[in-house]
């Protein structure tokens, strides 16, 4: 778990203040998928043999149904890096909810910080810190596990970090973000889950597409109850200057 100091270098907690800041702003737009987001996992967790999930990138609780969901779970987790202290509060009043702080990369954000600020003059280079397994799911008591709109934020934290420091070798940042999210797809579909993520993002100019490009640099599997939707996310032309941007997102049982 790397410490708040490299969080805050690395502008994780700026990003997370920046998400309930646009919410705020897009709320019209962003409300119906987040109504999408909670319907799926209201109707996945219908089974009754269901009663402890886990959320991985629990957030602001945006796209997570929590009071539905304490009516009818024994215990609910949330992972995240670090949960914003209204997220905290709400949960004391909560009993069967946890919250768990961890780096759900699995290591990738430690990784990439000391790549570009080696500990030690000898390293330069790291290889043998490299994370190779990512986040260890079996470890916690959830009998189904959601990564909820955060496959495609897991490698961005990592991969424009170095980008910061002129890393620029496109096939070494797509291969590690590849990577990243490879061993988050593999991990929840051996531990039993769902995923909802943006797949691609759409940047609109003039009501008209202009640029599509794909957020997601994995296969994902067929799954099952499979559902997709347009995420209506930025219409001031703030996350890319001077146009709109929409996710196309799917959501599916592994």
């Amino acid at each position: 778990m790397p410490p708040g100091r490299i969080l805050r270098k690395m502008g994780y907690l700026k990003d997370q203040q920046g998400i309930i800041r646009r919410y705020l702003r897009e709320a019209e737009n962003w409300d119906p998928h987040l109504d999408r987001c909670s319907n799926f996992i209201l109707d996945t967790l219908k089974r009754p043999d269901l009663r402890s999930p886990g959320f991985l990138g629990s957030g602001w609780l945006l796209d997570i149904p929590l009071e539905e969901l304490i009516k009818t779970c024994d215990r609910i987790l949330l992972f995240d890096i670090v949960h914003p202290p209204q997220v905290v509060h709400r949960a004391k009043k909560m009993p069967s909810v946890t919250l768990v702080e961890a780096d759900i990369t699995g290591g990738w954000i430690s990784y990439a910080y000391h790549l570009v600020h080696p500990r030690r003059k000898s390293a330069g280079k790291i290889e043998n810190e490299k994370p190779v397994n990512g986040f260890d799911l079996s470890a916690w008591p959830v009998d189904h596990w959601f990564s909820v709109n955060i496959l495609d934020q897991l490698d961005a934290l990592v991969v424009d970090y170095l980008k910061k420091f002129r890393v620029h070798d496109e096939t070494v940042l797509k291969a590690m973000a590849a990577e990243i999210q490879s061993q988050h797809l593999g991990n929840l579909k051996n531990a039993g889950g769902s995923i909802i993520t943006g797949t691609s993002e759409i940047m609109i100019r003039g009501g008209k597409p202009h640029n599509t490009s794909p957020v997601v640099h994995v296969k994902l599997p067929p799954g099952a109850n499979r559902r997709s939707w347009t995420w209506v996310f930025d219409t001031a032309g703030e996350y890319h200057q001077g146009s709109d941007t929409h996710f196309e997102v799917v959501a599916l049982n592994l």
